[in-house]
């Protein structure tokens, strides 16, 4: 591996997925591991990190380790503060440095965002949008970032103005997983035509979508529906009443999507169908430009005493 200058990491609550980061600015190599997050105590979570990066490290050498992510949260390793909207989505002064045990790493938390009213939060998503903004400094518009929970930010003046959250994609897996659904949307397939039509029948009739929705089990006990229709069905009616209530947002000003390959394409497509033709940014990329600010301030020690 070539040169290691810093550590890019996104600690989420089911996982940790850790960037090692070149002279350059190029990702050299990736790990990713499960992590229950909410089990941790706060002293295990050096521990943790330490599993997943330490094959990276260089003895005798401090290796910046800047972190994103639900990591800053009130119960977690350290909480950070979150910043209130309008705001910048990085404020190098509002990140934690952690003390640590271990003498080859010096880490750094970053902070979240917080709207008062509506009441919001967020944490790790500002990331993706200040590394995006690195990249399009003057970009106006609405910026999607869909995930477990979907946000949609409005962007003006290199500030997030203002923020809504969806719990679409949680609300897909305890649907999937848990509900009565479970029997019938379990399949390795997928549909992009039922996927589409689902969209459009939430945007035209979204007061229905949870009659509908208990209609994909009948579909399967009366039609023998396939299972990989249903399951593109159900997301498709989730993201379908996401993106009603957003209706002003994405139908008039410029939209870009920051996300993983699968889920961007879906969103891009549903977007597409009704016109509108969004601006597609990776997410690991996103996350790795937006942490770059924090990795080139300079080194303290961060060793715990």
């Amino acid at each position: 591996m070539k040169r290691l200058s810093w550590i890019a990491v996104d600690w989420g609550n089911t996982h940790i997925c850790a960037y090692a980061i070149g002279d350059s600015g190029e990702a050299l190599d990736t790990a990713f591991a499960d992590c229950d997050t909410a089990a941790l105590h706060p002293s295990e979570f050096e521990d943790r990190l330490l599993a997943v990066i330490s094959s990276w490290l260089y003895e005798n050498q401090v290796t910046p380790v800047m972190i994103s992510g639900v990591i800053g949260s009130a119960k977690s390793w350290s909480e950070t503060a979150y910043l209130n909207v309008p705001c910048t989505p990085m404020d190098p002064t509002a990140t934690v440095t952690i003390a640590t045990s271990d003498q080859r790493i010096l880490v750094r938390v970053m902070h979240g965002l917080c709207q008062t009213r509506p009441e919001d939060v967020m944490r790790g998503e500002e990331t993706r949008i200040a590394g995006f903004l690195s990249d399009r400094p003057d970009f106006k518009g609405a910026v999607c970032l869909p995930g477990m929970h979907s946000k949609w930010a409005n962007i003006a003046a290199g500030q997030v103005q203002s923020f809504t959250t969806f719990m679409t994609g949680e609300l897909f897996t305890i649907l999937s997983d848990q509900s009565v659904l479970r029997h019938c949307t379990k399949s390795l397939g997928w549909d992009d035509g039922v996927f589409l039509r689902a969209v459009e029948s939430a945007l035209l009739d979204p007061v229905s979508v949870t009659a509908k929705l208990f209609g994909l089990r009948a579909k399967a006990l009366l039609n023998g529906t396939p299972h990989d229709m249903l399951k593109a069905e159900l997301s498709g009616l989730l993201v379908g009443a996401e993106l009603v209530t957003l209706r002003a947002i994405w139908d008039g000003p410029k939209v870009a999507i920051i996300g993983d390959r699968e889920i961007t394409r879906l969103y891009q497509i549903a977007l597409n169908s009704r016109g509108c033709s969004p601006t597609v940014f990776d997410a690991t990329k996103a996350l790795i430009a937006g942490l770059r600010p924090l990795a080139d301030l300079p080194t303290e020690s961060s060793a715990a005493a």
